[in-house]
């Protein structure tokens, strides 16, 4: 087991970058036409590990001279996967990556940048590492598999992809009915943008997710692996959730149980069967579908608010499939 150090920013890591550009151009003369710094330590004022990612573009990754020419520089090799190769210097305070595919190296390169120019998303990144870094790893890879959520997610931002109003609908609809200050748990709280709307409305939210990609407090386990006393919350809030549950029945069961008496659940999502496209049918015939949802739902629920297409044509993108449920927990 390893456990990772981050370090606070350095201001020497442009200049070391920076002498191993000219090393490596030096090695692999016009055939880098592009050496970037890459990785946390490319980035101004974020923590990271002392190691400075370095990308060679415009050379093949399996290229026997680049190899060569690398190692003759004092770079030895330490991946060989397929589309990319990654080598190290002997002390271990550099790695040097070379990818097969163009669009890796730009997915890098859109990440740094967006980090650079984005200081919330810098701080939401440094969050998860520091997290991370806490516990002990059996890999670095596997440390490494732990930050795809988070990256994941700011990389979509980083492509374009806006949050439509979806979770300020979900959050309006949750506020008109619950009592001040309830005891909230969010399944599923995925980025915590619900969460942190329900706790700065008053409320004490738990909320819990099986990955880390949020500065809101994050319980990280399943809602099924979850232990709680019976009737502990007011509120059971789930978003894009229901309809991967492996166990529908026993889901629904398990959140009445911890719901107080007259508790409320809340659960947006959407019917996939609905829509006119097949493939997206398809891709998805394994999850549940509304109907199947709903009639669990409102077995075990009286219904207090139901808003089918809810979000249709507000912005949050093609979501007329989409649908909100708020219920009541039946007495006795």
């Amino acid at each position: 087991m390893i456990k990772l150090e981050l370090a606070a920013y350095d201001a020497r890591w442009p200049d070391l970058f920076e002498a191993h550009r000219r090393r490596i151009a030096a090695a692999l003369g016009e055939r880098a036409t592009r050496i970037e710094h890459i990785g946390s330590t490319a980035v101004p004022g974020l923590a990271a590990k002392p190691v400075i990612d370095i990308q060679v573009e415009a050379v093949r990754h399996d290229d026997p001279s680049v190899r060569s020419a690398l190692e003759l520089a004092g770079y030895e090799l330490a991946v060989d996967e397929p589309g990319h190769r990654m080598f190290k210097t002997a002390e271990r305070d550099a790695h040097v990556h070379v990818w097969a595919d163009p669009a890796d190296a730009q997915r890098h390169l859109i990440f740094r940048d967006w980090l650079r120019s984005h200081p919330d998303d810098r701080a939401l990144y440094e969050h998860v590492k520091r997290e991370l870094s806490k516990r002990e790893w059996e890999t670095r890879d596997h440390y490494a598999d732990a930050k795809t959520a988070v990256v994941r997610t700011i990389m979509r931002r980083a492509n374009g992809e806006v949050a439509g109003p979806r979770v300020e609908q979900f959050a309006g609809a949750l506020l008109r009915h619950l009592p001040e200050r309830a005891r909230v748990l969010e399944i599923g709280a995925g980025e915590g943008l619900l969460a942190a709307r329900l706790a700065a409305a008053g409320h004490d939210v738990v909320a819990l997710d099986t990955e880390l990609r949020s500065t809101f407090p994050i319980t990280e386990t399943a809602f099924e692996d979850y232990d709680a006393p019976p009737q502990t919350f007011d509120c059971i809030a789930a978003q894009l959730v229901l309809h991967h549950a492996a166990d529908l029945d026993a889901m629904l069961d398990k959140a009445a149980g911890l719901l107080k008496a007259g508790g409320l659940i809340a659960i947006d999502d959407y019917g996939w069967e609905r829509s006119d496209d097949p493939t997206f049918r398809t891709e998805r015939a394994d999850l549940h579908t509304s109907v199947r949802m709903l009639t669990a739902l409102r077995t075990r629920y009286d219904e207090l608010a139901y808003t089918d297409h809810a979000l249709f044509n507000d912005g949050a993108g093609d979501d007329e499939l989409a649908f909100i449920f708020l219920g009541r927990k039946r007495s006795g």
